[in-house]
């Protein structure tokens, strides 16, 4: 069996500073040397809790970072966070895991899929040297299904 993890997209939530090892990230322990105030390791790039018309910047080691109202700190104002740019990561084992490794366009993961599993567009070689569909197989396929249906259908009337 073949089993491929991914993402199909990254979001905007990032990790700055120089955490020291073993730090919460969510704690809101490591302070600017600019401005003297503490700031959290994780935050995002845009989102609900971006600041508007602010004069200090807020400390998060003076809010309730457990509450479910607490919203980490982002840099431009939006409704909800969006989502990234970002190269996501691909896992994959088993038969033919090999064809999912590094960095790969989206398009790529899924046809590498269906090439694994023999179906989609997927092209490949055949002894002769041309370029054919699988989908073309597929359709030889359906045709000699059709065929032998209406053979054993003649045979059981």
């Amino acid at each position: 069996t073949l089993i491929v993890v991914t993402s199909d997209h990254a979001h905007v939530m990032s990790f700055s500073g120089y955490p020291i090892r073993g730090d919460d990230i969510l704690a809101g322990d490591m302070v600017s040397n600019m401005d003297n105030i503490s700031y959290t390791t994780i935050s995002y790039a845009n989102g609900p809790s971006a600041e508007l018309n602010f004069t200090v910047r807020r400390d998060p080691q003076k809010a309730d970072l457990n509450s479910d109202l607490y919203r980490y700190a982002s840099h431009v104002p939006l409704t909800s966070e969006t989502h990234g740019g970002d190269d996501v990561a691909i896992f994959a084992s088993g038969p033919w895991c090999h064809l999912f490794s590094g960095t790969m366009e989206q398009n790529q993961i899924a046809l590498s899929m269906g090439f694994a599993a023999g179906i989609g567009p997927v092209v490949e070689q055949s002894r002769t040297g041309e370029m054919r569909s699988s989908a073309t197989n597929l359709a030889s396929l359906n045709v000699l299904t059709l065929s032998l249906l209406v053979m054993c259908t003649c045979f059981v009337v």
